[in-house]
C-alpha cells in the first residue's frame, strides 16, 4: 500500500515543495532486460526516465538524483567474486606505484 505522500508514475497530484523523492539512477534506467544495448534503445530509455523525473518535479516533488549502481555494478561484483580464487591477486606497493609512475613519464 502506498503512503499518502507516494504516488506511482503517471499519477498526478499536487504536493507542497517540502516532499522529497530520491531517485537512484542505475543501469536499469539505461538498459532494459532483453535489450541489446544499442544507442537507440539506450537513448529511448534515458528519455523515458528523464520524462518521469520531470513529471515528479511538475507534480511538486523536490527531486534528488543519485547513482543507483544497477546491474552493471552487480555483474562486475559477481565476476570479481567468481574470479577471486582463479586470478592471482596483485597488490600495489608504494615502490611499485612509484616505479610505474616514473616509467610512464
Amino acid at each position: 500500500m502506498l503512503a499518502q505522500s507516494e504516488a506511482p508514475f503517471g499519477v498526478r497530484k499536487s504536493l507542497p515543495s517540502t516532499d522529497i523523492v530520491v531517485v537512484a539512477l542505475g543501469g536499469n534506467a539505461i538498459l532494459r532486460r532483453g535489450e541489446k544495448g544499442t544507442f537507440e534503445e539506450q537513448y529511448r530509455n534515458v528519455c523515458d526516465t528523464v520524462q518521469r523525473i520531470a513529471d515528479l518535479v511538475q507534480d511538486g516533488y523536490r527531486v534528488v538524483i543519485t547513482h543507483g549502481n544497477g546491474p552493471q555494478v552487480g555483474a562486475t561484483l559477481l565476476r570479481h567474486e567468481a574470479a577471486k580464487n582463479i586470478v592471482r591477486r596483485f597488490r600495489w606497493t608504494f615502490a611499485a606505484l612509484r616505479h610505474r609512475v616514473s616509467s610512464a613519464t
